[in-house]
């Protein structure tokens, strides 16, 4: 058979022939292809995001993250008053919320400069939108309340949690009243 190696192996005490597959040009070339795509795979895996719903931080530490943002596209799109978002618990509506605001807020450091949070959005398909859509990034003072500190022993002490996080949001936004 032309092009086909066979060996003897010598096992114990009897003889086995092994037949490799018919070699063509490019056989080796395809194992170093996969030795070197599984190498790169094993080097480039990103750790997952479990547990953390901050948009920013995801981009940052550069976790595994699904493209959502179209997401914005479509809440631009349908232009409602109100937007509910309903999922199971788990199904990530606080990252989308964060995602949410990085992109439309204005946001402001310390000091009363504007944060440009243009980077965190380079490569998503939000931006291959067009302007009609990119033109909205950070241009909005964005009121963030996640419901989840209010989770308490008590009533009066989920009241307080919510209300101190009402006054954070206020105190953020300080700006607004100068403006």
């Amino acid at each position: 058979m032309m092009g086909v190696k066979t060996y003897s192996v010598k096992l114990s005490h009897r003889d086995f022939r092994v037949v490799k597959k018919p070699e063509f040009p490019y056989n080796d070339y395809a194992a170093t292809k996969r030795q070197v795509y599984r190498q790169r795979c094993n080097s480039m895996k990103k750790p997952l995001a479990v547990g953390i719903e901050d948009y920013k931080r995801i981009i940052d530490k550069n976790y595994s993250y699904v493209d959502k943002t179209l997401l914005i596209r479509d809440i631009l799109d349908q232009a409602g008053m109100v937007n509910l978002f309903t999922r199971p618990r788990r199904f990530g509506k606080t990252l989308a919320l964060s995602m949410l605001k990085t992109y439309f807020e204005a946001e402001t450091d310390e000091k009363g400069n504007p944060v440009d949070n243009h980077r965190y959005f380079l490569g998503m398909k939000i931006m291959e939108a067009g302007e009609r859509y990119t033109k909205h990034m950070g241009r909005y003072p964005v009121i963030s309340l996640s419901l989840k500190s209010a989770k308490q022993p008590d009533f009066p002490t989920a009241v307080q949690v919510v209300e101190e996080q009402i006054a954070e949001e206020f105190k953020r936004h300080r700006y607004v009243l100068r403006s």
